[in-house]
């Protein structure tokens, strides 16, 4: 007798900030607020980040006291001009939030001076003046400030921009376990045997894949269990290598970070290896227990060795430079990814994402134009959400105030 082999059903779920709201995770308008008044180092610890540069590092002070005044004086005198700045350039729904700030003041970055023009030096004038008077004699500051000499204030600033908010998400990445509200995953796979989830993600904390786990839940990320041995380390929680092949295995969800992820890094090979013949290789690891400073590897099945040089999470941050990121690994594969997602598909669900993402609305409006029968559907009821897909003119959608399992299998199946 012939067997017939279980045709899936597949859900396509985009989703965004609003889906880890319920679990104390701040949208962007709460990280703006903190950030420009100069609070997110209220959630840091004398650690630091390892940027490029890290403002923590030269500001904070690895080996120093933390939390002296004339710290706190350049965070607030930094977090102040950035305000300033904000506020007085408008963007198309008002003063810029952190991210576009942060595209601009890369912009200034990577083509100053040479783009410097009155329109510049205006942009970033309450900056350079700060970090002038900062850095003047007879300055308190000026023993901090020194460290920073050799870097323009965009570069000061941009790093400040990245510590913080890093700050910020993986201070509340840490209770991540408060996560009921998802719920209505389980419920779907439940009320629907046949319904497999892809699901893609603009977020980059851990919550989703943290109640999958808690809820016995197989789903494929793009990791496998790298077979390590590791010397000088008595516990530590497993490392994953990125190998997108893993997608090819059958589980019913697979979870695709578009933007990264606070538990992303990257591993090298030594410098000390490096010739004229030889480049270093740098491989995508993913943390279960968050940074692993300063950790060095050998790999099982080849022989090599990796080190662990930086602890600055592998997170797209910026507008433009999210939407250019796409073009590397392990970006170019989920971006391809959630292209032949949408091909397979005539229904998308969005659960809490304000789709101020140039390249989702990008790849929603192809996806439109290709499906004239395609149909959205909106989770949350999110007004800027609903003014962007008509900016994009991505219509028509359904809008659903809240997360609920039978509503969406419904729009699945209409």
């Amino acid at each position: 007798m012939c067997m017939l082999k279980r045709k899936a059903k597949r859900a396509l779920l985009l989703v965004g900030a609003g889906l880890s709201a319920p679990a104390k995770y701040p949208l962007t308008c709460e990280i703006d607020q903190i950030l420009f008044e100069g609070e997110g180092c209220s959630v840091k610890d004398s650690t630091g980040w390892n940027a490029t540069p890290s403002f923590h590092d030269f500001v904070w002070q690895k080996d120093g006291p933390p939390n002296n005044p004339e710290q706190q004086k350049i965070i607030d005198r930094i977090s102040s001009a950035l305000r300033l700045i904000s506020q007085e350039t408008n963007g198309r729904e008002g003063p810029l939030n952190y991210e576009d700030l942060y595209e601009i003041l890369g912009h200034v970055c990577r083509y100053y001076p040479r783009s410097a023009s009155e329109g510049w030096e205006s942009l970033i004038g309450p900056l350079k003046t700060t970090v002038a008077e900062l850095s003047a004699d007879g300055s308190s500051t000026k023993p901090i400030m020194t460290s920073l000499a050799g870097f323009e204030p965009a570069v000061i600033a941009s790093a400040y921009i990245r510590d913080i908010v890093i700050d910020i998400l993986s201070h509340h990445d840490m209770g991540r376990s408060n996560h009921g509200h998802l719920a209505f995953l389980k419920k779907l796979l439940e009320y629907d045997p046949k319904l497999d989830l892809d699901i893609f993600s603009t977020n980059n904390d851990t919550l989703i894949e943290t109640y999958l786990g808690d809820n016995d839940i197989a789903y494929t990320d793009g990791f496998e269990e790298w077979e390590l041995e590791i010397k000088g380390v008595s516990s530590i929680q497993k490392l994953y290598r990125w190998n997108d092949a893993v997608f090819q295995e059958q589980r019913r969800i697979t979870l695709q970070k578009l933007h990264g992820s606070l538990n992303w890094f990257y591993f090298f090979t030594p410098k000390e290896l490096e010739t004229s013949s030889y480049l270093r290789e740098r491989v995508l690891v993913k943390s279960e227990s968050g940074l692993v400073h300063g950790l060095r590897v050998h790999e099982k099945s080849s022989d090599e060795t990796y080190q662990f040089e930086n602890d600055q999470p592998v997170t797209l941050l910026g507008t433009d430079q999210k939407y250019f990121a796409y073009i590397r690994r392990p970006f170019l594969k989920l971006w391809g990814r959630l292209s032949e997602a949408l091909d397979k598909t005539d229904k998308v669900i969005i659960i809490g994402s304000s789709l101020n993402d140039r390249g989702l609305c990008d790849v929603l409006k192809d996806w439109r134009d290709t499906n004239v029968g395609g149909r959205l559907m909106y989770v949350g009821g999110d007004k800027s959400a609903a003014e962007s897909l008509s900016y994009n003119e991505i219509v028509p959608f359904d809008t659903v105030q809240s997360l609920e399992a039978d509503r969406i299998i419904e729009f699945i199946d209409g």
